[in-house]
Formats: structure tokens, C-alpha cells, sequence
């Protein structure tokens, strides 16, 4: 039995798997929309404190501008690099525990 170059290639994604892998971010990234999950990655935090900022649940905190697309949150990346440039001087909370020797 022969083994071409055809059977032994990956398996060919469908239009649904291509579609869940444009959602996961990539085509996203070329408008220059983030999605919850790369914010809190940028930020180190949850996406739940994401959202929080976003809807401006946080006392002390000016809430990030995002834009709604369906039932998805997305942060425009311009959008995100001038919140934090307007807001870089909050203060990184205090460490827990930590005695001063």
C-alpha cells in the first residue's frame, strides 16, 4: 500500500473550525481590536477584571473604552495604549504581609 502526500497530510479543517480560529483573536488583531483575554494578558489580570474596568465597576479607575460587537467585548488596541498612558500613575497596590526590615 502506497502512502501519498495527501493521506498523510493533516486533515482538512472545516469552514466551522476556521471560523472558531477567527474568533480566537487573529482576524480581530489585523483591525487592531483586542479581546478580553489578550487585555488581561497585556494588563496581568483576570478578564473579569476586565470586564469590571470596562464597566466601570472599579472606584479610583477610569473605565476602558471598549466597543460591543454582539455579545463580544472588544478593546481597540489605540484605544487601550491611551488608557494606560492617562492613567500610569495609579499606583500598584501594596504587597500583603510584606514587613518593612
Amino acid at each position: 500500500m502506497n502512502v501519498t502526500a495527501s493521506t498523510c497530510s493533516e486533515p482538512r479543517r472545516n469552514e466551522h473550525e476556521d471560523l472558531k480560529m477567527a474568533l480566537n483573536g487573529t482576524v480581530f488583531e489585523d483591525f487592531g481590536l483586542l479581546t478580553l483575554a489578550t487585555v488581561a494578558k497585556l494588563l496581568h489580570c483576570s478578564k473579569a477584571h476586565v470586564s469590571n474596568v470596562i464597566a466601570g465597576r472599579i472606584l479610583g479607575c477610569a473605565p476602558i473604552p471598549a466597543v460591543h460587537l454582539g455579545r463580544r467585548t472588544l478593546v481597540r488596541r489605540e484605544s487601550l495604549l491611551s488608557w494606560i498612558a492617562a492613567n500610569d500613575r495609579i499606583a500598584a497596590s501594596p504587597e500583603r504581609g510584606r514587613k518593612n526590615a
